[in-house]
This record gives C-alpha cells, structure tokens and sequence, in this order.
C-alpha cells in the first residue's frame, strides 16, 4: 500500500508505504489558470447587467488580473483562488434571486513556462503586423 499526500503549508509531499515513510520535496509551482467566464442568470427577467456587475465586483475584490468583455470576462492567477471567485459569483447571484444559473467556462493551465492573458494577445497581434 502506498499513500501519498501533501502539506498545503509547507509544500512537501508525504510518501507512506507499509514499510516506511520518506519525505519527498517538491519544488512544483502553483498551478496557475486563466479562465473566460459566462455567468448568465435564469428567470431575473431580460436585463441581467445587475448581475453581471455583482459578479464584476467579486472579480475585483478578489484582486486578480481579470479583462471584461462582451460576452464574459477573461481571469487568470492561481487555480483555487480563480475557483474560489466563479463559485463565489454563483453565490452572489443566487442572493440577489436568480433561482438558477447557467455558466460556461473555459480554462487553459500552462506548466512549461509563466504565460499571461496579455502575452496570448501580444503573440497574435504581433502575427497581425507582418505582411
């Protein structure tokens, strides 16, 4: 039997067999994720932008790089905390009345180098520039 866990704070994996237990270190990186997030409220009538802004001030007051856009807004930072925000908007709106929600969300995670939102965009627009 081997069991292995990890210590949130301090970042060690615990690797446990019937035999022994060894400490293994790991050196992995948070896993970061940029996500772009639909939240559209069910049965609060036509006009959801009170809404939409609730779940805006959420965004923000997470304190994580976020983009709006028309249909969505685009966040990236660490993957518990980018969770943390999309189940917080569904409480948010849930209180304001919405008796139901539905949301698409795509997300990408990148683990052979730090990548942002902006760089994506960057990489394409410079494309755009040459003939």
């Amino acid at each position: 039997l081997v069991v292995i866990w990890r210590d949130q704070s301090t970042g060690y994996a615990t690797l446990s067999t019937a035999l022994h237990t060894q400490e293994l270190s790991l050196t992995r990186k948070r896993m970061n994720v940029i996500i772009d997030l639909c939240v559209v409220p069910l049965g609060v009538g036509v006009s959801v932008s009170p809404h939409i802004a609730a779940c805006q001030r959420v965004i923000q007051e997470a304190g994580l790089e976020h983009r709006m856009h028309a249909y969505g807004t685009n966040i990236e930072g660490p993957w518990d905390e980018v969770m943390a925000v999309v189940k917080r908007c569904h409480e948010v709106v849930h209180e304001m009345g919405a008796p139901r929600i539905t949301t698409t969300l795509k997300l990408g995670t990148r683990i052979d180098r730090d990548q942002h939102m902006d760089d994506k965009v960057a990489s394409v627009e410079t494309l755009m520039e040459r003939p």
